[in-house]
């Protein structure tokens, strides 16, 4: 959990496009600050540089640019939203799953049928590691420092899904993309999902090498994102 703090810490700070030397300098605070370093010829610092430049260089999946091209000033960094729930009973999350939401949502609904809760009432707080604007599309980023085992098989894109599913990584980026969606609604002239919502990257660096392995890619149903708008709608007035 410690290292994972760091990661996002380094992630936070970092101008994703800026010069190598920023890079190596901001690794080497943070990891002398939560120590994990003790000085700079330490091994885990060059360790740790070399994975931030794979994922920063890397081209996401099924887009076209690395994160390196995209400006601080269209990101959006550990991004807090309070969403309204008001009262939901046990199974409502996973109806709106398993009716409004595509194949990953559709396979995922069990697992959240499994764990939902009673009732829940109140409001909903998270935190959004990266948001940002590329294209004219808003895209998600949730940094994770799971180790999913030692072979890079375990870090390949279908073999990633069972951590997605087991860790409600699934749900989570679902409300992530619901948040985003009803703030951008009330900040984008002519806001319309399918035109400005872009993709959800969940980057298992552990594990990124270049290609596809270390990445989950999902660009979630609009008709679940609405379901889920609509649910929030309504917990506001409850």
């Amino acid at each position: 959990r410690h290292a994972g703090i760091a990661l996002h810490e380094i992630f936070e700070k970092l101008d994703f496009g800026g010069p190598a030397s920023d890079v190596d300098a901001t690794v080497a605070d943070v990891l002398h600050r939560h120590r994990f370093a003790l000085d700079e010829s330490d091994l885990r610092i060059t360790a740790t540089i070399a994975m931030v430049n794979r994922v920063l260089r890397s081209t996401l999946p099924a887009a076209d640019f690395p994160l390196r091209v995209v400006p601080k000033g269209k990101t959006l960094r550990e991004w807090k939203f309070h969403l309204p729930l008001g009262a939901v009973e046990r199974h409502t999350l996973a109806d709106l799953f398993a009716a409004h939401g595509d194949d990953v949502a559709q396979r995922y609904a069990p697992v959240l049928r499994a764990i939902s809760p009673q009732r829940t009432f109140g409001f909903l707080t998270g935190v959004v590691d990266l948001a940002f604007e590329q294209h004219g599309r808003w895209h998600v980023v949730d940094w994770k420092s799971n180790h999913l085992g030692a072979d890079l098989a375990n870090y390949e894109p279908d073999a990633l899904e069972p951590e997605m599913f087991g860790s409600h990584y699934v749900l989570q980026y679902h409300l992530y993309v619901t948040a985003l969606h009803r703030f951008l609604r009330m900040r984008v002239p002519g806001y319309r999902y399918e035109t400005h919502m872009g993709d959800v990257w969940y980057a298992f660096l552990r594990g990124i090498d270049g290609s596809a392995r270390g990445w989950h890619h999902h660009r979630p149903a609009e008709s679940l994102i609405l379901a889920l708008d609509a649910l929030m709608a309504a917990g506001g007035h409850a």
